[in-house]
């Protein structure tokens, strides 16, 4: 993205100096935002053409992933959207409130809210979430397995949940070095994840964000609603679970939703 054509957006979210240059310490920031705008324009034709794009930002944080991606649906496209930007602190979701109105931006709305009692009022195309630590991340894929969100794209940090549970005796002389039972915990969750996405009927794929040399946290997983559950996906999944004795927060989370439940009559999708 031309940081010419955006100069007020990215001035007003701190990425431009007065002098319109992108500010030193917001360079890497810059790269992801705009890499991100890239990678997007994929998941866009994998859900068609809509009247309105309706996007929600889980765990948005100070929410540059939906300014920059508002920006570019509305100024650059020409496409009617909604952003829905959803945080359960009250210090990002009120400056992300400030930032929308001095830009005039009354598409967007930002809620206070925790991730897994969250019900959006509409069914969302897209449900995004950049680097949610831990099961945060989880929080967000289950909320958009619960809204049916026709694609979910989210970046994990941090994984913290399956590291602590999960044990694999053949690895044992592996997983005695702290650090590379750390690394393998990363693929693990991330693997498990797509597992549980693929069961309940999304086309899963994983690229790599961004260059491991600015950060090891660069997976991305892009998931496409299909509505068609995979029975050999969930057959993976509960292997998973057993061959490695954790139970993963994605599932923990969707069940105490109250209502959620997944139907397991062949092809059918699942309920809400």
């Amino acid at each position: 993205m031309n940081p010419a054509l955006a100069k007020d957006l990215l001035t007003e979210i701190g990425i431009l100096a007065k002098n319109g240059k992108i500010k030193n310490d917001k360079i890497r920031k810059y790269n992801q935002i705009d890499y991100f705008v890239e990678l997007m324009q994929g998941v866009l034709k994998e859900i068609g053409d809509r009247d309105e794009y309706v996007i929600l930002d889980a765990a948005c944080g100070k929410s540059y992933l939906s300014f920059v991606l508002n920006f570019y649906l509305r100024e650059i496209l020409k496409k009617k959207c909604r952003f829905i930007g959803v945080d359960y602190s009250k210090t990002v979701i009120d400056a992300s409130k400030r930032i929308a109105a001095n830009l005039g931006y009354n598409n967007m709305e930002f809620i206070k809210a925790d991730l897994t009692e969250y019900t959006p009022d509409v069914r969302p195309d897209i449900v995004i979430s950049l680097h949610a630590c831990d099961t945060a991340t989880d929080m967000a894929l289950g909320l958009g397995i619960r809204s049916k969100s026709r694609a979910i794209v989210c970046v994990p940090c941090c994984h913290k949940d399956i590291l602590k549970q999960y044990s694999y005796e053949p690895f044992e002389p592996i997983m005695k070095y702290g650090i590379l039972k750390a690394r393998l915990a990363d693929t693990l969750t991330d693997g498990i994840r797509a597992a549980y996405l693929e069961s309940v009927g999304y086309r899963v794929s994983m690229i790599e964000y961004i260059s491991p040399l600015e950060t090891p946290k660069n997976i991305m997983i892009r998931a496409v609603y299909t509505g068609r559950e995979s029975t050999k996906a969930r057959a993976d999944y509960e292997n998973l679970k057993e061959m490695l004795h954790v139970e993963p927060a994605i599932e923990r989370f969707l069940r105490q939703k109250i209502g959620f439940k997944i139907t397991r009559q062949g092809d059918n999708g699942h309920e809400i």
